[in-house]
């Protein structure tokens, strides 16, 4: 029986740990943990009336076509280095809004959630008199705290459900406007209505600020420079950067070059943004560029006396400079990386600050990467109904309470009191006799049923059920529901295997019969039962079968050590 009990263990394990090779696919352990965290983002813009687009993983519509193509494989996507850092940055920023939000709300509310409690009259005024007003004061034990980031995210992710208290869905949603607010300024700066390539390929930014003095007067420049690829195949492979020098203040700075694989020059477009301060006043415009290079020269100053050059840069390609690759980086995500809801879509097709919905503690079951797919799809095939399919998508994640039982009312039985016609005791004839008079009444008493012994109910009150009669409607018998019926079902299976211990008894039959051919009588009619009675041989027995389960689970320890822990 021992060895029995061991093989099923085993066998039960096996079966689960195939299940989830089943479900995890050909994700490695890397892209599982990207995808839980992705699920876990998705839940927190869900709970604020968002969603997740493609452009948050995905920066092209080249990358795009790639990922239908492949019949939309997350493994491979989430596999990436460029896609890991996406959502590592996603997560680092959402999680420093979040704090700043949570250190925001202690600080305004006292390091609590509950607000001031309503003035209360303590006593009914006395006219002309102004009533005294109290305040309860707040007891810290009832003070809800805002959860931690780290709290939040591992209960989520241990239980597939984002679960948040008032004051943490506050500060998540805080933490989401504060998200969308900067994403909406980033992305009016690119996507204005004058920049003739904001359907292209982005490939990233440059930006300069520099500042000093020239014909002997302060002034400051800054640009920043939008990057898009000119081809409709993206031929742009990297981009490699040249030093340059500024002829008067001799401030370094670089030329970026774009590089197709083989080394040829490759042509991009350049949208270009600047702010120019002079002593007189500040001055914004805005011009493009064609080239083999990103236009983003800074300005040069008539004399170095306090100057000054900051460069920066971010391309979602690699950068070979001064003879060092740089890794590509991943872009900040624009606004086609969130997919609003019904209610947030006037607001994010007018770039205005989201009016979140008021969500009350709103539970959240974390979305499977098919769920995702599949909202992705139905949004990228028809863009026009997105915000209700994002909208449906919410709700159908959206865990409903459920609701407290109604406690069981006495039900509310009134006597219903008998009306007797009493006559005049006074026997005599009124003078002056009403034509309609109107009979005085009085309840008759009805007496108690019971007698003087007590027996009977009391209609007023009714006998109060018992505490297990009281929960016997909210019970449930949990080895008949599925799936809670698992464990008594193997323990059923097991029983089969139980009988009385009895040694077996073989029994070989011998027959042989010989017929004469010519008079058709036997000639040969033997009949025998060979018995094996294993009893016989007990001691015997008893000691192969401790050998057997010994040797058997020696084999399973080697067998585990060497197939599945390879050690």
């Amino acid at each position: 029986m021992a060895a029995l009990v061991l093989a099923v263990s085993v066998l039960c394990g096996t079966v689960a740990g195939s299940y989830q090779n089943v479900q995890a696919g050909d994700f490695s352990a890397g892209a599982l943990q990207y995808a839980s965290d992705f699920s876990f983002l998705e839940a927190l813009f869900n709970a604020s009336g968002l969603s997740l687009g493609l452009d948050m993983l995905l920066k092209t519509q080249k990358d795009i076509d790639k990922f239908k193509e492949e019949n939309w494989d997350f493994g491979d996507l989430l596999d990436q280095p460029l896609t890991q850092k996406q959502i590592d940055e996603a997560q680092e920023k959402i999680e420093k809004l979040y704090y700043g939000a949570t250190e925001a709300y202690k600080k305004t509310h006292g390091n609590g959630s509950k607000p001031t409690p309503t003035p209360m009259i303590t006593e009914p005024p006395a006219p002309g008199i102004t009533p005294p007003v109290t305040v309860a004061p707040i007891n810290p034990d009832d003070v809800e705290m805002p959860e931690d980031w780290g709290t939040m995210k591992k209960n989520a992710q241990d239980k597939g459900i984002l679960a948040m208290g008032a004051t943490t869905a506050y500060c998540v949603k805080e933490a989401v406007k504060g998200w969308w607010d900067d994403i909406m300024q980033t992305d009016l700066e690119s996507n204005v209505s004058d920049n003739p390539y904001k359907n292209e390929k982005y490939l990233g930014y440059l930006e300069y600020e520099c500042e000093g003095i020239y014909n002997g007067s302060f002034q400051k420049h800054y640009r920043k420079a939008y990057v898009y690829d000119y081809t409709v195949n993206s031929d742009v492979s990297y981009f490699s950067a040249t030093s340059w020098n500024d002829s008067t203040t001799n401030l370094k700075y670089h030329d970026f070059r774009a590089k197709k694989s083989n080394g040829d020059d490759c042509f991009v477009h350049t949208y270009c943004v600047q702010e120019l301060t002079y002593p007189s006043g500040t001055v914004n415009s805005s011009f493009t560029h064609s080239g083999y290079t990103a236009y983003n020269y800074p300005m040069s100053y008539g004399s170095s006396e306090g100057a000054v050059l900051n460069e920066n840069y971010v391309f979602s390609v690699p950068v070979v400079i001064d003879g060092k690759t740089i890794p590509a980086s991943a872009l900040p995500p624009g606004k086609s990386s969130m997919w609003p809801s019904t209610d947030l879509k006037d607001d994010y097709d007018n770039n205005r600050s989201p009016n979140l919905p008021e969500l009350v503690t709103p539970t959240l079951r974390l979305p499977t990467l098919d769920e995702i797919k599949d909202l992705w799809k139905q949004g990228t095939d028809d863009e026009e109904n997105r915000p209700t399919y994002v909208t449906n998508f919410i709700t159908n994640h959206t865990v409903q309470p459920t609701p407290d039982p109604e406690p069981t009312q006495k039900p509310d039985v009134k006597p219903t009191p008998t009306i007797a016609v009493v006559p005049d005791p006074g026997g005599g004839t009124d003078p002056d006799p009403d034509p309609n008079p109107t009979p005085s009444v009085t309840p008759a008493v009805v007496p108690d049923p019971g007698g003087d012994s007590g027996g009977g109910t009391d209609p007023d009150n009714p006998e109060t059920p018992t505490p297990e009669e009281e929960a016997s409607p909210y019970k449930a018998d949990l080895k008949d529901i599925f799936p809670f019926c698992i464990p008594f079902d193997l323990i059923h299976l097991l029983k089969v295997f139980e009988a009385d211990a009895e040694a077996p008894v073989f029994e070989f039959p011998l027959d042989i019969e010989l017929d004469n051919p010519w008079t058709g009588k036997k000639v040969v009619d033997y009949h025998h039962t060979f018995e094996l009675d294993m009893s016989d041989y007990e001691p015997v027995i008893k000691i192969l079968r401790i050998f057997q389960v010994v040797f058997f689970i020696i084999a399973l320890m080697l067998i585990t050590r060497q197939q599945m822990i390879k050690g």
